[in-house]
């Protein structure tokens, strides 16, 4: 019986054949054809260096790879993704991203979910490099309380976020329909003449669907721009182009 268990087992690898196509092809797609940004081609990296760590953990008994460096990876993907959200909800604040109550709400719940899932990786990463005596036993039972439930709480808040986010498109699909919304673009005068540029429209980010953006104000720009949050967003300079413009022309005409 422990022969045929043995001939029955499912290799990690395999029990990973759905997910290898998906991270693997976004990754050759994003180096390749240069069709994503470099972050989320940094994530599909670190997804993929974490299974491959994990293949050979599980399947190969690798003696160099213990699950601290397994879980590195995901460490470096939920940090990304923390980044990623504080940008987006902050934008909000400051007036460049128009989410709506649904898409806030949602992105509050993402931003608390992987906040959550980044103490317990720390955690998980702590624990397994501790020595055999210093198990998990020997923590507290508010740190054992925390791990056991952190991960379904984790999700769930993410997956309410979700469901957020989808009766939110949905109703604006009943509401506007499925045809893409026409946004004209504005005319700026810069040192060469008149171009034509994007200023409002709309953006399509991954687990909040359609998020409308409109540039900063200098002034305001200016202002967020030199906080503690040195966080960039696009802004619109037409007032400082202006003047050497003006000076141009006068130029020309004297």
């Amino acid at each position: 019986a422990s022969s045929f268990g043995r001939q029955r087992r499912i290799s990690l690898a395999s029990a990973l054949v759905p997910i290898w196509p998906i991270v693997l092809g976004l990754l050759i797609d994003g180096i390749i054809c240069k069709t994503q940004h470099i972050l989320r081609v940094f994530v599909w990296v670190l997804l993929a260096s974490s299974m491959i760590l994990a293949t050979l953990k599980v399947d190969y008994d690798a003696t160099f790879v213990s699950w601290g460096l397994v879980l590195l990876p995901l460490l470096g993907v939920i940090l990304v993704c923390v980044l990623a959200l504080s940008y987006i909800v902050y934008g909000h604040r400051v007036g460049y991203f128009r989410l709506t109550s649904s898409q806030l709400v949602a992105g509050w719940l993402y931003s608390i979910s992987a906040g959550i899932a980044l103490i317990l990786l720390v955690f998980l990463v702590e624990a397994d490099g501790r020595s055999d005596g210093d198990n998990l036993l020997e923590w507290n039972r508010t740190v054992r309380l925390f791990i056991i439930s952190a991960a379904p709480v984790s999700v769930s808040m993410f997956g309410v976020g979700a469901w957020a986010v989808a009766k939110d498109e949905f109703n604006r699909l009943l509401t506007l329909g499925g045809q893409a919304a026409v946004i004209p673009m504005k005319l700026k005068l810069e040192p060469h003449g008149w171009t034509s540029v994007k200023s409002v429209g709309v953006a399509m980010i991954p687990m909040f669907g359609e998020v409308s953006f409109e540039p900063l104000d200098s002034s305001k720009a200016d202002l967020e721009m030199c906080g503690a949050c040195c966080a960039c967003y696009p802004y619109d300079d037409e007032e400082e182009v202006v003047p050497e413009i003006s000076t141009q022309i006068s130029n020309r005409i004297a």
